[in-house]
Formats: C-alpha cells, sequence, structure tokens
C-alpha cells in the first residue's frame, strides 16, 4: 500500500512506465513531465513513490530506472545543499571579520 494519494501513484507509475518505454516519443514527453512537474513541485512524493515502487519492483528495467533517478536526485540534493553550506560559512566568515 503507497503512502501516496491515490491519484499520484497511479501518475508516478505511468511515469515510470513512459520512461522505460520503448517510444521515443513517450520517453521524451515523460522525462519533460519529471523535470517540470515531479521535481519541480512534487519532490517529496517522487522521492516517496520511487522508494516504494521500487520495494515491490519486478520489473528490473523499472528498477533500474528507478534506482538511476533515485542517484540523480540524490546526486542533485547533495550539490545543493553543498552550495547552501558554502553560502553560510562566507557569511559566518564575513562577520567574524566585521564586515556584516
Amino acid at each position: 500500500m503507497s503512502s501516496l494519494p491515490a491519484d499520484a501513484a497511479a501518475a508516478l507509475n505511468a511515469l515510470l512506465q513512459a520512461l522505460t518505454s520503448k517510444d521515443n516519443n513517450a520517453r521524451t514527453q515523460a522525462e519533460e513531465m519529471l523535470n517540470t512537474d515531479w521535481v519541480v513541485q512534487r519532490q517529496d512524493m517522487l522521492m516517496i513513490g520511487l522508494a516504494e515502487t521500487l520495494r515491490g519492483a519486478e520489473d528490473p528495467t523499472v528498477s533500474s530506472s528507478i534506482l538511476i533517478l533515485l542517484f540523480l536526485q540524490a546526486s542533485f540534493w547533495c550539490k545543493h545543499f553543498e552550495a547552501i553550506h558554502e553560502k553560510q560559512r562566507s557569511i559566518s566568515s564575513m562577520r567574524e571579520k566585521g564586515h556584516v
């Protein structure tokens, strides 16, 4: 049972199926939806849904795709947090020097 709302779980499942489709047009549309809708607007649901789907996935193609998506998202957030941490260190350094 998914912790996502039923409509979100169904939409994510359809997205994963399209991402693994042999049809280039379907994949392209799915990638666009992933990047503009899921990554930007529903990041939390994306990560939860991917983890839950991976746990129950029987198709190795779907499992591989999910692992790649999870890796890419984790890499993005690691870089994002690293940049935030660097800015915080710069501000702290400027405060110590009396510039702020």
